[in-house]
C-alpha cells in the first residue's frame, strides 16, 4: 500500500485529528502567559505536550491498523480493500509517543535544529513499535533498502527544515490565536502526509523482506 493510499483511507481519522490538535494547541496559546516556570506556564506546556501526543498517536496507531489490515499492504491496485474498524492504539504506542515527546523536547532545549532530526528518527521508530516490530525494526531499512532509505530520510529532513522555516515566516506575519492555528495545521498536514509515506515503507519492508521484523504484522 502507498502512503496516497493510506491517506485516502485514513483520512475520516486524520482529519478530525489535526483540526483538533491545532484548535486545542491555538486555545493553548490564548493567555499568553511568558515562557517561564510558573505554575500556569507549566501546566499549558503540559497540556500542549499531551494534545501532540495524543494526535501523534492516533495517526500512527490508524496508519499502522490499515497498513497491517489484510491485503493492505500489498493490495492489488485498484481492488476494494474493506477498511478495518477502529481501534485505540495499544499501550505500547502510548508510550512510545511519551517518549517521542520527551526526545523531542530534549532537542529543543539542547539545539532547537536537532528537533528536526529528532523528528526524522521518530518517523523511523513509532510506526515500528505499533506494528509490535520493536524500535529498531525501522532502522534496519538502512540495511536492507541503503539508498532508498537514506534519500527517504534526506527528503524528510529537508522537509522538516522547510517546515521550521515556515513556521518562523508564520510567526513573524501572523500572531496570536491565528498564528498558533495556521502553524499546527500545516505541522499537522505534514506530519499526517510524513508518517503515511513511512508507514507504506515499513509495511511494504514488513511482507517483502521479512528480516526487517521478527513477526509479520498481519499475524499480530
Amino acid at each position: 500500500m502507498t502512503g496516497r493510499r493510506l491517506l485516502a483511507r485514513g483520512w475520516p481519522v486524520f482529519v478530525p485529528v489535526v483540526v483538533l490538535n491545532a484548535t486545542a494547541q491555538a486555545a493553548l496559546v490564548a493567555p499568553f502567559l511568558t515562557p517561564g516556570t510558573s505554575a500556569g506556564f507549566i501546566a499549558l506546556a503540559a497540556l500542549s505536550g499531551a494534545a501532540l501526543v495524543v494526535a501523534l498517536v492516533l495517526v500512527v496507531g490508524r496508519a499502522v491498523a490499515l497498513a497491517a489490515s489484510p491485503g493492505g499492504a500489498v493490495a492489488t491496485p485498484g481492488a476494494r480493500v474493506p477498511r478495518p474498524p477502529y481501534r485505540v492504539p495499544p499501550l505500547r504506542l502510548w508510550i512510545a509517543g511519551l517518549v517521542t515527546l520527551a526526545v523531542l523536547g530534549a532537542s529543543a532545549i539542547v539545539f532547537a535544529p536537532l528537533v528536526v532530526i529528532a523528528a526524522t528518527a521518530v518517523l523511523l521508530t513509532l510506526p515500528s513499535v505499533a506494528y509490535g516490530a520493536g524500535w529498531s525494526a525501522g532502522f534496519r531499512m538502512f540495511g536492507a533498502r541503503p539508498f532508498r532509505t537514506i534519500i527517504r530520510c534526506l527528503l524528510t529532513v529537508a522537509l522538516l527544515g522547510l517546515l521550521w522555516l515556515i513556521a518562523l515566516a508564520l510567526g513573524f506575519l501572523i500572531t496570536g490565536v491565528a498564528g498558533a492555528a495556521l502553524t499546527w495545521l500545516v505541522f499537522g498536514v505534514a506530519a499526517v502526509l510524513l508518517v503515511c509515506w513511512w508507514t507504506a515503507a515499513l509495511a511494504h519492508a514488513a511482507t517483502v523482506e521479512r528480516k526487517l521484523f521478527l513477526r509479520n504484522p498481519q499475524e499480530q
